[in-house]
């Protein structure tokens, strides 16, 4: 791939370039020219000693959302995962929701684990209540690792947020946070978000949405968000 070369010879790349340049990758599948990049784009991050800005953090995350699951892509979480780790900077309501769509295409690993335990420090931070998109978002981002150690970790502070939500939630964004679920393993953190989310999904905003395509997908996907609960008072 032609870039990469040109990647590795840049001596000043920045954490926001290297941010903006991975978000530019989040339609891309995974191929063999897009782990090279992803490579080199983790060495040059790993080489800088600056902070990156909480924005170009969430672009980063984003940009990884379609590349797959492998050691290059996991290179560049880990190193997106130290950045988070040493910066208190807050992320925004937006900046939170599109960084954990970034992390549905990882399985459980040691990469995910230190990103998901920097995001749960963002999340706990957050002084006013996270809106209904960015929870659900964020949740939808777990799907294939809810039953991870750091996502379990993770999922009571949704449940919270869930709760002191002042927004309504509509039928699409409950869709999306119960398929996130769809693999956390029925554990008792998983039941404390689906009992939250019940509670929304009873005096949910979807009263005004047209019975349609799109109520039709929102209802399958939360019926299939249930496949790893067995029997127990929340369901």
């Amino acid at each position: 791939f032609a870039l990469v070369p040109k990647i590795l010879e840049i001596s000043d790349f920045s954490p926001q370039q290297i941010g903006v340049g991975l978000y530019g990758l989040n339609r891309l599948g995974d191929s063999s020219a897009l782990r090279e990049v992803l490579q080199a784009l983790a060495q040059k991050l790993s080489e800088s000693r600056e902070e990156m800005p909480s924005a170009n953090l969430g672009m980063a995350l984003f940009g990884l959302q379609r590349c797959g699951d492998h050691r290059a892509s996991r290179l560049a979480l880990g190193a997106l995962a130290l950045k988070a780790s040493r910066s208190e900077e807050p992320l925004t309501h937006q900046s939170l929701a599109m960084a954990f769509v970034g992390l549905q295409c990882f399985v459980e690993c040691p990469e995910l684990e230190a990103m998901l335990a920097a995001l749960r420090q963002r999340v706990l931070a957050c002084t006013e209540p996270l809106p209904a998109h960015a929870i659900c978002t964020a949740l939808y981002g777990l799907q294939r690792c809810s039953a991870s150690p750091g996502a379990r970790a993770l999922l009571p502070a949704f449940a919270r947020a869930v709760d002191s939500c002042r927004e309504d939630f509509s039928e699409r964004q409950l869709g999306s946070a119960f398929y996130g679920l769809r693999r956390c393993g029925g554990s008792e953190e998983a039941r404390q978000v689906l009992a939250a989310l019940a509670r929304r999904l009873e005096g949910s905003a979807a009263s005004g949405e047209r019975a349609g395509p799109c109520q039709s997908q929102s209802v399958a996907n939360m019926l299939y968000g249930l496949q790893c609960f067995s029997d127990c008072p929340e369901l």
